[in-house]
């Protein structure tokens, strides 16, 4: 178990690294490229688990696709009601093929490439080592807010 939380650590100073090189400029591609054949390494190879271990299980349920867009939906209207007391004056932007263009690719970014980093790395690695070696601690330690 103690190697188990050593290779923690490691993919999480990894990752810290990984991210900053990439802000500053020094790292080309983006963390995800870098990070998700690391976590398949260890995960996989030197740890021998399966994809079961990175909390990536499939339910057949349709119920948390529901409840979290329900909670998009509630954050939409927070920042919106947000804006609106702040004083922030909200007109609709006219479509044209270049605001489309962008929507999607801000939308395929937030889908493919952020949540598929906080799920896999964070969440499905960092989180699932830390919780079977630690139990509740190892959640508290991993919750960012």
């Amino acid at each position: 178990m103690k190697r188990q939380i050593l290779y923690t650590f490691v993919v999480y100073l990894v990752e810290v690294a990984v991210v900053v090189g990439y802000v500053a400029g020094w790292i080309p591609v983006h963390p995800i490229v870098l990070m998700l054949p690391l976590i398949g390494l260890i995960n996989y190879g030197v740890e021998g688990n399966g994809h079961k271990e990175l909390g990536l299980v499939l339910t057949g349920s349709v119920r948390p696709f529901l409840l979290a867009l329900a909670f998009a939906a509630l954050s939409v209207v927070e920042h919106l009601i947000r804006l609106r007391l702040e004083g922030v004056s909200l007109r609709l932007v006219s479509f044209s093929a270049v605001t489309i263009g962008s929507l999607t690719k801000d939308l395929a970014i937030d889908l493919f490439i952020i949540a598929l980093w906080e799920e896999i790395v964070s969440r499905g690695y960092i989180q699932t080592c830390l919780q079977k070696a630690w139990g509740l601690l190892g959640v508290a330690a991993t919750t960012q807010s």
